[in-house]
């Protein structure tokens, strides 16, 4: 059980480092609002010659988020506070239950009315900046309850609340479509720092109902008391059980981390460490930048397992991670999941 200073500690602590959102733009110390931009910093799109008919199809561009550019940097942007850039193809928040739902404009959903539904704890508007950029079918549902992990493990330390929330997610689903026979056909968990504590929950509780889990710089336990330190593998069993299964091709696990030391007890680092241990894996050294400016050091693949280790050990290295979540729907998500269609 865990001690009543090391939770005083860590509700502090995470607390600082959650600050950065709940969505970014709460921040307490965001910067004031840099003057507008008279458009998205990007490159101009150059309209291609239409192709003959009997031309061969070209291959599809890669969906990528827009990247925080040094003239944006410039103007004040960082990874805690991106530009704005709406929804896209996506339509605007809508309420349901505990959470706020998007869905794509034109949703695509299975014959009989299937719909692939990621739920992602702790900043919802912060990751669906780059979500919206680059995700084509699956609905995002986001839930904030506070900026530290005590609320949502107190909140989802009862199953019927996470039953609750995906009968209400389904609930409007049937609204928004018109159709009654709307159901969630496949279901991924994620979360973004303080999230976790309601990932562990329902990992633990609802096992095979869920198909993948995102953790984006989030996973945390504490220590066994006394010497040695030891990583106290209780809070994390349901994950770490989550991760055989991954590793067996069964289920999808991303698992992402900054290089954060936390006070008290583990970092995410440690955690990736002890669950890459458990399966008898070894990192490999990776490169990368990601489009909020992660660099990426290390990583690790098994079957549907995957670990990826950046560098960084301040606020934004800690908020460049809400940009992963579109990486991973777009990379392992959407496609395994359209794959189940054919």
């Amino acid at each position: 059980m865990r001690a009543v200073p090391i939770q005083a500690l860590r509700t502090f602590v995470v607390g600082l480092i959650a600050v950065a959102t709940t969505g970014m733009a709460n921040s307490g110390d965001r910067i004031p609002t840099p003057a507008p931009l008279p458009a998205r910093e990007e490159a101009a799109a150059i309209e291609p010659e239409s192709p003959s008919d009997d031309a061969a199809p070209l291959p599809r561009p890669a969906r990528e988020p827009s990247a925080l550019t040094p003239r944006l940097r410039a103007r004040g942007y960082n990874a805690c506070f991106v530009p704005e850039n709406g929804f896209g193809s996506y339509t605007q928040w809508e309420r349901v239950g505990r959470g706020w739902m998007i869905l794509p404009r034109d949703a695509i959903r299975t014959h009989d009315g299937g719909y692939d539904v990621v739920v992602h704890f702790h900043g919802h508007e912060a990751v669906r900046h780059a979500f919206v950029e680059v995700a084509e079918r699956t609905v995002l549902v986001g839930v904030d309850l506070g900026s530290t992990s005590v609320p949502y493990d107190r909140v989802f330390a009862r199953p019927e609340a996470f039953t609750r929330l995906l009968e209400q997610v389904t609930l409007g689903l049937a609204q928004k479509s018109g159709d009654a026979r709307a159901h969630i056909r496949h279901l991924a968990l994620s979360s973004w720092s303080a999230g976790s504590g309601a990932v562990r929950r329902i990992v633990s509780q609802f096992g095979t109902r869920i198909e993948a889990v995102i953790l984006l710089d989030s996973l945390h336990s504490d220590y066994e008391p006394g010497p040695p330190r030891r990583i106290s593998l209780s809070p994390i069993a349901g994950v770490a059980a989550f991760a055989e299964r991954a590793t067996r091709g069964e289920a999808m696990l991303f698992l992402s981390h900054s290089q954060i030391v936390p006070p008290g007890y583990p970092s995410t680092t440690e955690i990736a460490d002890q669950l890459i241990a458990s399966v008898g894996g070894t990192r490999t050294p990776r490169q990368g930048m990601n489009a909020l400016g992660a660099e990426l050091v290390s990583g690790f693949d098994r079957g549907g397992m995957h670990v990826r280790g950046y560098l960084g050990g301040d606020k934004a290295a800690h908020c460049a991670h809400v940009e992963l979540l579109a990486e991973a729907v777009r990379d392992y998500l959407e496609p395994a999941w359209a794959r189940g269609d054919r």
